[in-house]
């Protein structure tokens, strides 16, 4: 995927995320198919460089469901684990402070068990 990334989409104007997102649209519905998608969005006055609510209305019109449901499966999913990562890290910062706070001074914490 990184060279996906690199090699058709690296010099773009795109944000890492639409890198990402066009990358995976590609693996799917090929390179060629994804460039001439981008190049009839253009035409019809939305940005190219954009998947959600641009190039994705293109595809799911000319080549139908399926890679705007992959891309968009791979896109909720991360989405997902970034809430399930956040929340880790939310709730140990949390454990951190609370047991720093209730250690007297000279004496260690006792790690939170999970």
């Amino acid at each position: 995927m990184r060279w996906m990334i690199d090699h058709y989409y690296g010099d773009e104007p795109m944000t890492r995320l639409d890198k990402a997102l066009f990358s995976f649209a590609s693996y799917n519905a090929g390179p060629a198919r994804i460039a001439r998608l981008r190049t009839e969005t253009s035409k019809r006055g939305f940005n190219p460089d954009i998947w959600f609510g641009n190039v994705e209305y293109l595809a799911a019109e000319k080549i139908g469901s399926e890679t705007v449901t992959y891309v968009s499966n791979i896109y909720k999913y991360y989405i997902a684990y970034r809430l399930i990562v956040d929340e880790m890290a939310r709730k140990q910062k949390a454990t951190t402070q609370s047991n720093s706070a209730a250690t007297p001074a000279g004496e260690q914490a006792v790690p939170a068990t999970p």
